[in-house]
């Protein structure tokens, strides 16, 4: 049991570092996001990509863990979660106060990345919903009514080019 419960542990770690490096990640991604370099956010994404694929690859190596120390015990697969896990290490203090630091680090990093990208995610509609009215404010200046267009004779007078509009909207 204490060999699966190390390894449990390895990759706690592993899990750890994965998203602290995920969360440094998703830091630079905000000051991208509000300069607004699409290269950058794009390279940015693609380590980010390459990041959520090693802590899927973890998962898995933490979930079949946790079924070889359910199985140990005596338990259904699938049952015995992390807290519980803990509680059960009750005969091994230093196991599970090792298991309740590395559970906490876990979970605080995994808020604070949520948080993070929540925040950017935000970020991101308010520049999309930015840019929609910039296009709107555009077309809408290039769309002037003939009545705006007269002389000094209140003759009206030929549209100077604003038939059309700036961006073709029906692509």
């Amino acid at each position: 049991m204490a060999s699966i419960i190390e390894v449990l542990m390895d990759v706690i770690e592993q899990e750890i570092q994965v998203h602290e490096a995920l969360l440094e990640t998703a830091v630079k991604k905000t000051s991208v996001i509000i300069k607004g370099n699409l290269t950058e956010l794009s390279q940015i994404t693609e380590v980010e990509q390459n990041q959520v694929e090693q802590l899927s690859s973890l998962e898995k190596k933490r979930e079949e863990s946790m079924y070889d120390i359910c199985m140990v015990l005596g338990k259904k697969p699938g049952t015995v979660k992390f807290p519980e896990l803990i509680e059960l290490m009750e005969s091994q203090p230093e196991v599970k106060e090792r298991l309740q630091k590395e559970y906490k680090r876990l979970k605080n990093i995994v808020y604070e990345l949520k948080d993070r990208n929540e925040h950017n995610r935000n970020l991101i509609k308010d520049s999309l919903e930015m840019a929609e009215f910039s296009i709107n404010l555009l077309q809408n200046t290039q769309i002037v009514p003939d009545t705006a267009n007269y002389n000094k004779g209140a003759y009206n007078v030929e549209p100077s080019g604003t038939d059309r509009a700036l961006f073709d909207t029906k692509s």
